[in-house]
């Protein structure tokens, strides 16, 4: 080769890239900065267009405490439009609102705290730390929310509030140590809430109204609902749960963690239905494990439910491993249940247990709620009683005019265990009246399961149960 020829393709080629370098090569044809490829690779890493718009923050510390302002940050971008606000490590004293337009919130390069200790009270008597408010696809990425608090803890106000704001993603969030909600959502449709840590809030620790097509998952939900907070047994039945939803329809709440609540662990509520609750472990709650309440259409399956409703809460009233009340359509399928505080009087405690409240008042959505249990599927399921004066199953109906013939549509293939002294299941019998059944030995007390269970049922499914005593 010439090397001449070679050389004069290197002066050439060099030209060429040093045109093509320049800031304003030509019409249209910009070089990006260092800092512009940062950005973009910063946008894309988050799923966003590599051209989205990023505003700054630094926490800028005097006296330990940021001046770097979030909300400055949030309030820079257009109305309409749709900005990152990347966060640098360090503790904001603030609260922060994102309305009409779409912003990400992210921390990066550390541990971001926004912070609501001594902020005193605004007017209105609320403070939330991070709220978006008719602000559809936003984001909240990599930031904890700690210590907010209400002079009114009532009406589900939460540290981290969604209203009106589809789409929105909460990833890698902590919310803990706040008076009321962990995080709350109300009329915000596809949601998806993910890898979060949500402890130690007084109230519940993800709460959900009118928020259809809602997921859970991956998520770490303990310690909330302050007993002794809530002094009044029905303004806690209210206020509680780890996870609540209400009114809101194909929710997925899959692989959790949600333990030693103070209250039910995963409770879906009136006016819940579709949806799918699996693959979560749910234990030493203080109330029931898991409950579905004036629910249709609700598919639990593959859980592991374990010794919740032990005696613990603070409240008379005994509570259950599994709880279907006054709902329809639900499929409880190859979980795992352990209960160990049973109870075979009026009160009861089972570690499954189907049930029925004799009235409802009207509601002002939905009309007038239901009061009847059936349709349920209890199929493939390993049932644990611990406690000798125990049952496995409970069916309770007010009126005792219902059971587990008009409760079940289906139950078959469990594996049932319990101690001795355990009965298989106890039904209401009449008004004030009790009926034990299984007792006696294994084969004995599951022949007596079979025959009563079957009475009046077409088709009875029960011959693949097994019941053994531990």
């Amino acid at each position: 080769m010439d090397r001449r020829r070679w050389g004069l393709r290197a002066l050439v080629g060099a030209a060429v890239l040093a045109v093509i370098g320049t800031v304003q090569a030509g019409p249209g044809f910009e070089r990006l900065s260092d800092a512009a490829v940062v950005d973009a690779a910063f946008a894309t890493s988050l799923g966003l267009p590599a051209g989205t718009p990023i505003e700054p923050v630094a926490c800028a510390p005097v006296a330990n405490r940021c001046t770097g302002s979030i909300q400055a940050a949030v309030d820079r971008v257009p109305a309409g439009t749709t900005a990152i606000v990347r966060v640098g490590p360090g503790v904001y004293f603030e609260s922060v609102l994102v309305a009409g337009k779409s912003v990400h919130l992210v921390g990066d390069g550390g541990t971001v705290w926004i912070d609501g200790l001594g902020q005193g009270w605004p007017a209105d008597g609320k403070r939330h730390g991070v709220v978006f408010d008719t602000a559809g696809g936003s984001s909240l990425r990599r930031i904890a929310v700690r210590r907010f608090t209400l002079a009114d803890h009532d009406n589900f106000r939460a540290a981290v509030k969604v209203m009106k704001s589809p789409g929105v993603l909460i990833s890698e969030v902590t919310s803990v140590d706040n008076s009321y909600e962990g995080i709350g959502l109300g009329e915000s449709p596809d949601v998806v809430i993910e890898r979060v840590i949500v402890r130690r809030n007084d109230a519940i620790g993800i709460g959900a109204w009118l928020s259809n097509n809602l997921v859970i998952r991956d998520s770490f939900i303990a310690e909330n609902t302050d007993t002794g907070r809530y002094q009044a047994e029905a303004e806690q039945y209210r206020e509680s749960a780890g996870i609540k939803t209400t009114e809101s329809g194909n929710v997925t709440i899959t692989r959790n963690t949600v333990q030693a609540n103070g209250s039910t662990g995963i409770w879906t509520d009136v006016g819940t239905h579709d949806s799918v609750i699996s693959y979560n472990q749910v234990d030493n709650n203080l109330w029931h494990g898991i409950e579905t309440e004036i629910s249709q259409r609700i598919l639990v399956h593959h859980n592991t439910v374990l010794a919740n409703a032990d005696g613990q809460s603070p409240f008379p009233s005994p509570r259950h491993g599994i709880l279907v009340l006054d709902s329809n359509d639900i499929s409880v399928v190859a979980n795992i249940v352990r209960h160990r505080k049973g109870d075979t009087e009026l009160g009861w405690s089972q570690a499954v247990r189907l049930a029925e409240t004799p009235s409802r008042p009207v509601h002002p959505r939905i009309g007038q709620p239901q009061t009847d249990t059936w349709g349920v599927v209890l199929d493939g399921n390993t049932i644990e009683e611990l406690s000798s004066s125990g049952s496995l199953l409970g069916f309770y109906d007010p009126a005792g005019a219902r059971g587990a013939t008009q409760m079940l549509a289906s139950s078959n293939l469990n594996y049932f265990r319990r101690v001795n002294g355990t009965f298989v299941a106890t039904e209401s019998a009449g008004v004030s009246r009790v009926s034990w059944i299984g007792v006696g030995g294994d084969i004995a007390a599951l022949t007596q399961w079979r025959t009563w269970r079957c009475a009046g049922a077409a088709v009875c499914r029960e011959a693949g149960s097994v019941l053994q005593t531990i």
